[in-house]
């Protein structure tokens, strides 16, 4: 009852030639992302690249972002703007209806604040990027590059290509990381998962034991 609300309510908003709809199996999206972390300035930005092709039998007018923070968007090419009277999430008419088949590309520049525990000096973020919005989880791909200042350790949902220098994980329904400083780490893999530990100096010998049960 409260997702069919909440799709009536984002309808009800949307004035147009086309309301905002949620396909029952939506488009897979493949992220692009760059995101810089500034600690010292409590402070997160990037850019994101979101594509994905209209698999439905309908077309798409308008898609939903969810973000909390700043917020720039172009959509296959041309800068727009949120539909007035929706905010959580942003609403956003295509220039142009997405028909079936048809390929769409959002590109986004986005901040928000970014804060690391002061007594722990650690923090754990589910989502640090702009986002498609269904009313429901969804699973996408992620090609993502991380900017940090040194001596911050990194675990992420995805497994770091040292070719490229980015992060990639598929399938899954977030990318979500942990960065804490002064900690350490160790990897090992079970198959073709990795295994990554993050840990304190006098946490080794716990961490070696999770990573071993881990495997």
């Amino acid at each position: 009852m409260r997702l069919c609300l909440a799709f009536l309510l984002l309808s009800a908003l949307a004035f147009g030639r086309t309301e905002f709809w949620a396909p029952r199996v939506p488009p897979r999206a493949q992220y692009t992302l760059d995101v810089r972390i500034q600690p010292d300035a409590s402070r997160l930005e990037g850019t994101a690249v979101i594509r994905f092709r209209n698999e439905t039998a309908r077309p798409i007018g308008r898609l939903a972002l969810q973000w909390s923070g700043a917020l720039k968007v172009r959509i296959n090419g041309v800068a727009v703007e949120p539909v007035p009277g929706a905010s959580s999430p942003s609403l956003f008419e295509l220039p142009g209806e997405a028909q079936p088949g048809e390929r769409v590309e959002v590109a986004a520049e986005f901040s928000a604040p970014f804060q690391i525990g002061e007594k722990d000096g650690n923090a754990m973020y589910s989502y640090i990027y702009p986002r498609l919005w269904w009313g429901f989880a969804t699973h996408d791909d992620f090609e993502v590059r991380l900017q940090v200042p040194p001596g911050y350790e990194l675990a992420t949902s995805g497994r770091l290509d040292a070719m490229t220098g980015t992060y990639r994980a598929q399938n899954v329904r977030a990318f979500g990381l942990f960065i804490g400083k002064g900690y350490e780490s160790l990897e090992a893999d079970a198959g073709d998962v990795r295994v990554r530990v993050v840990f304190t100096p006098k946490g080794r010998p716990c961490a070696e034991l999770l990573a071993r049960s881990a495997v």
